[in-house]
């Protein structure tokens, strides 16, 4: 079973329209708009990142705030992201890109 939410901003705590955490089936998915952006795949250890992932300043912050939020701080700046999918590694985890 898969359940939607939206995110949530860390300084209102209000939903934020169109960026979306999607989980189940053992992945946690961040979409923003209709981009998938990252797939956290816990079970076979690999995060797909999708092609928009850099679209805006806006998908960035969102995207960091995802990793963030999945214990998975390293991923959680855009230099740090770049770096992981550079090495395409990220501790046990393997980085695929879309």
């Amino acid at each position: 079973m898969r359940t939607v939410r939206n995110m949530t901003s860390p300084k209102t705590y209000r939903e934020i329209c169109n960026q979306f955490i999607i989980e189940g089936d053992g992945h946690s998915v961040f979409q923003s708009y209709a981009s998938m952006i990252a797939d956290i795949d816990w079970k076979n250890k690999t995060i797909s990142i999708g092609e928009d992932w850099n679209y805006s300043r806006t998908t960035g912050k969102y995207r960091n705030l995802f990793f963030d939020e999945m214990g998975m701080g390293g991923l959680s700046t855009t230099d740090g992201l770049r770096k992981a999918m550079r090495n395409g590694t990220y501790g046990d985890y393997k980085i695929v890109e879309c």
